[in-house]
This record gives structure tokens, C-alpha cells and sequence, in this order.
């Protein structure tokens, strides 16, 4: 396993440890048992079984004349052990003893459907538990699932055969035991145990088991048969006392641990010190270990296992767990713990058994991506999940090594489209995606697009505007324009797709707002920012020309309805969905060169003729003061008008619009010279600002007066 410089400690190992621990100390809550002082012992009424039998009334304790009545009345409801073992027979034959010394006993099961209490007994418990407690909500209901009779005093009769849907808990009371102080019955769950903690002299005691947990009896020799009544316990609301949010706390600091790790970090749990370097047996887990390694494995995002540990010389032996395939790709020898949480007494011995983990994300880095796919690739689907989850939650958080190789990458973006999940290309679109020396323009951009075109573009569209907003604004233009296929120079295959100029506008606004930002620009070469200005117009020029026939909302009204409406109707309904955008023309003719900007006109004429060009003039005025020459770009004649306007020293005549025109055909001329072969002739076609200043000379001359 390699090793890495960076190895920080974010979070511990020893807090989930430490919670768990004290969750164990005090015992799960659920588990809870008490007593109730103010209940007397029930009567309970049995109905008889014949059609004309008379109901049999018991009080307690029993007598053993009665018992051996509702032996003979109640022969097959017998108690059978819950988990049948091997050897059947011996196992009933151990389940079933005797009445006395001589007679055969049974334990004798009464079904709940033929109990009734008398004076409402039942009603006075549920009171006590709801009100006096506060164990059950008032809401829960006790359902009574059988009075059992037991001379062996086992735990098995006390389980139940089926539970109904709605069942929560388990209610077990027993009637008037005969030491309370001797229960012998424990209560189990998750591997832990814990006593029966009652001790009160009072004749009606009772426990709440959740779904999950049993009772476990010890053996009592000598002692009468157990009574004891079993309720379901329904309602749809948990109890109050539900030691599920405790747990829950546990895997929330071992995921919160898992996403803080550094890459690298390996942790461990002590389990026993041992004098010789042995093979470690995942059957001899302690319960608290196991509880602990049945969080991590919860949380699917650990791999584990157990290891033979030095701290001299590392991990010597090292056995991964079953559900951890990843682990087994890992070569483990000799690595040395980042955090070993010690739980023995002292180093008495030179190795520990350890419960060692890592986070699966881990495995990225240490096969690098090649191998890591083809492990994804002869994993089960369900084994290599959890993998898949972990690499992608990464993306953006850490840097994840690729091996700096173009080969890396191509192995990376190949496993994601293996992977098919569009949740995992969202998240590398999002935060990962890059352009760069070792991820080429011509590997990532048709890979984009073939998501694009795979997925759509609606279930992508927020991972593609947060790759816009990301990269930097000449990279996003160049993908942006070439996805919308309006590019001289494309990197991708353009976007066909119904309504793709809804995901193309957006990806607009975007980037136009990082366009907006002063410092574009300032370290690129004028070739690359003369590119960014060329894609910025093609985009927006397509921004506007397709508006009107590619619109969601146009497909969706029938024809008849959309000549009824006015034409700026949907101008209107844009401006509450996209905010509204300023020229490009008007935000790079005052942050950059005049000349770049004529550049990257002249470029994108020439690719596409019906570009809007026209209205953006460039002129020239030299102030009186002789501060030099300031070029800015006007929308029309009219936007230079006011221009001008604030600049009292400048006096606005015919001649000097003339003089503006003048020179800055020449500089037209000049600058479009070096980016085609375009004739002059053309040019001053395409860009005629002679006649566009004619147009505009009787308007200037009427506001002048």
C-alpha cells in the first residue's frame, strides 16, 4: 500500500469508539424493564374450548391442580424454541419437562384470542405504562399475544411465533415471580447483553424488547413455573425510548470520519494483545468490536479487516473482511496504523489483534485507475457499488491522482461510462471535469458531449452550468459555442437535441456573467482572447437567432394560439427565466483593445454572414485637451451621441463623425486584412459604415438643432 506525506488527522477514530462504548455501558434504553407498584395481579379468565364448558378462572400463583388443568386443556399449544437446531428431537426433548418428579409436565401456551381479564386489568396496565412511565404513547395499543406457563423457566416460550405489521416492541410481564431478585433472564441485542436490572418485591414486573432484541435465561433449578403474559406492542409512532437515534449517532461519526479522512489513512481498533504474531479469527470478535465493525460496514464507505499487528513493524498477517473485496487488492504488509485506538490493558506483548479500516475511496489511489476500473468490472455489482458511491462523493473534495497521464483519464471517463449513473457524471462534470496538459481538449469534450447526447441535457444541465461557472471563460466559450455548433473552431460534435437552446441560453447566461468580471482577459494572449471574443459573439448571436423557433413553450402552443399573441410576449416570459444581457460588444470595447474586438468580428463574419455586425461601430474622437486618442464602441450612431455627451470639451459636428468613419474603416480594413482573405471590397459591404453614418447624420443633426 503506498504511502502519502499528507496525512493529517481530520477526525478520530477514538470518538465513535468512545460513543459506541458508553451507548454499550448504560445498555440500549429500548431495553428497558420495570415494575409496576400500584397493579395488582391480574384474574384472568380463560374461555373454554367446548361449546358448553365452563371458563376457567385463574388467580395467582397457580396451583398445580390448575396448571395441570390448562396442561390437559391447551395439549399441542406448546412452546417450541424459536431457531430450530440441528438435532431436533434432543431439542424438545430438552424443551419439555416434567410436573413433579414423576408426572410429565409440559410448558403449556395460551393463545391470547382465549384470555379476557377481569375488571379491566389490561386497561389499568396500559394506563400505568402510557401515563405513569411514559414507556408507550397513548396512541401504542397492547395486544395480547399469549400467557405462557413455564416450569423450565426458558426465554423461548417467552418469543413470538408471528407479529402483526405494526408490531414495535415486545411487552413480556411476569406475574408474581418467586425471587425477584433471581429473574435469571437477560436481555440481548446486537451481540450485548444486559440484566434483567429490576429487583422489587412487587408481583407485576415487565420488559420492552424493540424488533431485534430477546430474551436469554440462565438456568434455575428448584424454582416454580414462570407465568408470565406477552403483548405486541402497535402503533406507528416509535417509543419514546428507542435506542435507534443512538446508533444513528455512531454511523454518523464514522461517515462524517470516512468523508474527513485524508487519502492514505489507515485506522485501527485494538482488540486482544497476543504474545505470538497469529492469524486473527473474525469469529473470536468481542460484542462491542463487532457492534463496531457492524457500523462500518453500515456505513458502506470502510473497507475492513483484521489484522496481526506490530508497532514496531506494521501489519504482519492481514484478513479482509468478506464484504470488503477492495481490501483483498491492497497489499497490507508491513503498513503501520495512522491511529490505533488501544483497548488492552497495557503493551504487554510485541502484537495485537487489530479490526483495521480505510475508506473504499482509498482504493482509487492505491491500484490507480486502470486497475481500479478493471476491479469495478469483476466485482458483483452490489460489491462494487459501494466503491463507485465513494469515488464520486470524492469528486471536488480531494485531489484524486490519475497517474498524470492521458491514459489515466481515458481509463477514468471510460469506468464512469461503464458505471451508467448520471448522479456520478453529474458529480464529475460538476466538480472534477478539467481541461488540461494531461486531459486534452480532444479526450474530454466529445466525452461531454456523448453524455449529453446519451442523458439529455435536463438531468446534466445543472452539473454543465457549474462546469461553466468553474473553468476558466475561454475554455467554457470554446464548449459552449461548439455544443451549440455556431464555432469556427470546434472541440465537440455540436448538441442535437429538442429545445437544446433552452440548455445553450443558460449556459450563456453563465458565462456571460463571468465575461462581466474586469479581469478576464488580463493575463491571456491576444490570440486566445481574440478566440473567447469570437465564440462569446457566435453564442450570442444564436442566443437571439434561434429564440423565436426553439423555445419550449413555442412547441408546446398550438399554432392558432401563437398568432393570437403579441410578438415580445415571449421576450417577456425570458426576462423572468434569464436575466437580460448586455452586448459583447459593449463590455470588451471599454476593458480591451478596439482592435481585438474588430478581430474577432471579422472572424466571425466570415464564419457566419448573417451575424449582427452592423450596429456595432467603432470610432475614434480625439479630445481637445490633447490627452490622446480613446476609442470606444457604439451600438449605433445614436449610443455615440450620447457617448460624446460626457465629454463637455468635445463639440459633436458632422465632420467629426466623418473623421470618426473615416479612420476607423481604415482600421477595419487594417485588422480584418490580418485575419482572412477578405477584399476590401467585401469588407466595407459587410461592415459599411459609411452608410450607416449617412443614416444616422439627419437624426444627430435634428437633436442638435
Amino acid at each position: 500500500m503506498p504511502q502519502y506525506p499528507d496525512c493529517a488527522l481530520v477526525g478520530s477514530a477514538k470518538v465513535a469508539w468512545t460513543a459506541l462504548g458508553d451507548l454499550f455501558q448504560r445498555g440500549p434504553p429500548l431495553l428497558e424493564t420495570g415494575y409496576v407498584p400500584t397493579l395488582r395481579l391480574p384474574k384472568i379468565v380463560v374461555s373454554s374450548v367446548e361449546p358448553r364448558g365452563d371458563d376457567l378462572v385463574l388467580s395467582l400463583p397457580l396451583s398445580d391442580q390448575k396448571m395441570q388443568k390448562m396442561a390437559t386443556r391447551y395439549p399441542n399449544a406448546t412452546a417450541r424454541p424459536p431457531v430450530q437446531p440441528a438435532n431436533a428431537s434432543q431439542a424438545h426433548a430438552d424443551f419439555f419437562r416434567a410436573w413433579g418428579p414423576k408426572k410429565p409436565r409440559q410448558v403449556t401456551i395460551v393463545p391470547g384470542a382465549d384470555i379476557r381479564f377481569h375488571d379491566g386489568w389490561d386497561t389499568e396496565l396500559h394506563a400505568h405504562l402510557s401515563t405513569d412511565a411514559k414507556c408507550i404513547r397513548p396512541s401504542n395499543q397492547l395486544v395480547l399475544a399469549h400467557l405462557v406457563i413455564d416450569p423450565r423457566r426458558g426465554a423461548p416460550s417467552l418469543a413470538l411465533a408471528t407479529r402483526p405489521r405494526d408490531t414495535i416492541a415486545t411487552l413480556v410481564v411476569l406475574l408474581a415471580p418467586e425471587d425477584p431478585h433471581e429473574l435469571h433472564l437477560k436481555l440481548e441485542r446486537n451481540g450485548a447483553t444486559h440484566a434483567w436490572s429490576e429487583a422489587s418485591e412487587d408481583p407485576v414486573q415487565y420488559a420492552f424488547l424493540p424488533v431485534g432484541a430477546s430474551l436469554v435465561a440462565a438456568k434455575s433449578h428448584g424454582a416454580s413455573p414462570r407465568v408470565a403474559l406477552v403483548f405486541h406492542v402497535t402503533g406507528s409512532s416509535a417509543l419514546s425510548y428507542d435506542d435507534t437515534g443512538a446508533i444513528r449517532r455512531v454511523d454518523a461519526l464514522l461517515s462524517k470520519l470516512s468523508a474527513s479522512s485524508t487519502i492514505g489513512v489507515v485506522r485501527g481498533i485494538q482488540m486482544d494483545l497476543c504474545r505470538n504474531c497469529t492469524t486473527p479469527e473474525w469469529s473470536a470478535l468481542p460484542p462491542l468490536h463487532k457492534a463496531f465493525l457492524h457500523g462500518l460496514l453500515r456505513s458502506a464507505a470502510y473497507d475492513v479487516g483484521l489484522a496481526a499487528y506490530s508497532q514496531h513493524f506494521g501489519i504482519q498477517h492481514f484478513d479482509p473482511h468478506p464484504a470488503s473485496p477492495g481490501a483483498a487488492l491492497v497489499d497490507m504488509r508491513d503498513v503501520k496504523l495512522d491511529e490505533l485506538v488501544a483497548t488492552g490493558e497495557g503493551a504487554r506483548y510485541e502484537y495485537s489483534v487489530v479490526l483495521v479500516f480505510w475508506p473504499k475511496r482509498h482504493l482509487f489511489q492505491a491500484l490507480g485507475v486502470a486497475a481500479f476500473a478493471s476491479a469495478m468490472r469483476s466485482f458483483a455489482p452490489a460489491a462494487a457499488h459501494p466503491y463507485a458511491v465513494a469515488i464520486t462523493n470524492a469528486f471536488g473534495t480531494e485531489y484524486l491522482r490519475t497517474d498524470s497521464t492521458a491514459a489515466s483519464h481515458e481509463a477514468l471517463l471510460q469506468w464512469l461510462c461503464d458505471e451508467d449513473n448520471v448522479d456520478g457524471i453529474c458529480r464529475y462534470l460538476s466538480a472534477e471535469a478539467l481541461v488540461d496538459a494531461t486531459c486534452p481538449w480532444s479526450l474530454l469534450a466529445p466525452w461531454i458531449q456523448q453524455q449529453l447526447a446519451k442523458y439529455g441535457w435536463t438531468p446534466l444541465a445543472k452539473a454543465m452550468n457549474d462546469l461553466v461557472a468553474r473553468w476558466c471563460v475561454d475554455h467554457a466559450a470554446s464548449l459552449v459555442a461548439s455544443l451549440a455548433g455556431v464555432t469556427d473552431a470546434p472541440v465537440c460534435a455540436p448538441l442535437e437535441q429538442d429545445f437544446v437552446y433552452e440548455c445553450i441560453r443558460q449556459l450563456w447566461v453563465t458565462l456571460h456573467t463571468a465575461l462581466l468580471n474586469p479581469r478576464v482577459g488580463a493575463t491571456m494572449q491576444d490570440d486566445v482572447l481574440q478566440r473567447l471574443l469570437t465564440d462569446a459573439l457566435h453564442i450570442e448571436h444564436y442566443c437571439y437567432d434561434q429564440a423565436d423557433m426553439a423555445r419550449w413553450i413555442n412547441a408546446r402552443l398550438p399554432a392558432n394560439h401563437l398568432l393570437m399573441l403579441p410578438t415580445d410576449v415571449f421576450s417577456i416570459i425570458e426576462s423572468f427565466v434569464w436575466p437580460t444581457t448586455s452586448p459583447v460588444a459593449d463590455i470588451f470595447g471599454g476593458m480591451h483593445s478596439c482592435s481585438l474586438l474588430l478581430g474577432a468580428m471579422a472572424t466571425a463574419l466570415v464564419h457566419n454572414a448573417a451575424l449582427n455586425a452592423s450596429p456595432r461601430v467603432p470610432c475614434t474622437w480625439h479630445c481637445d485637451d490633447g490627452s490622446g486618442t480613446e476609442t470606444v464602441v457604439a451600438v449605433s450612431v445614436s449610443r455615440l451621441l450620447s457617448l460624446l455627451e460626457r465629454n463637455p470639451r468635445q463639440k459633436i459636428e458632422v465632420a467629426f463623425l466623418d473623421d470618426c468613419r473615416q479612420s476607423g474603416t481604415r482600421f477595419v480594413r487594417a485588422t480584418l486584412a490580418r485575419v482572412g482573405n477578405v477584399s476590401a471590397k467585401s469588407l466595407t459591404n459587410r461592415f459599411d459604415l459609411v452608410a450607416h453614418v449617412q443614416r444616422e447624420t439627419s437624426f444627430l443633426q435634428q437633436l442638435r438643432g
